[in-house]
């Protein structure tokens, strides 16, 4: 799996919603069945959340990748 954090734009009332930054959380993790996994948030991706703490919406997905 891999994880990435979204920044998101604010758009006016009829307009859809935008990623306008994704940064990519840690690299390639590998979740054995029925476990779990810690992706630490270092570098680019910690830089990205400091900048977004207080502004727009963002969110952190989790996806699978190979």
């Amino acid at each position: 799996m891999r994880v990435v954090h979204i920044v998101w734009n604010q758009p006016k009332e009829g307009e859809t919603q935008q990623a306008v930054e994704v940064t990519l959380v840690g690299g390639l993790t590998v979740v054995p069945a029925s476990g779990t996994e810690t992706v630490k948030v270092t570098g680019a991706a910690r830089a990205a959340v400091a900048r977004s703490a207080d502004g727009p919406a963002v969110s952190v997905k989790a996806f699978y990748s190979q």
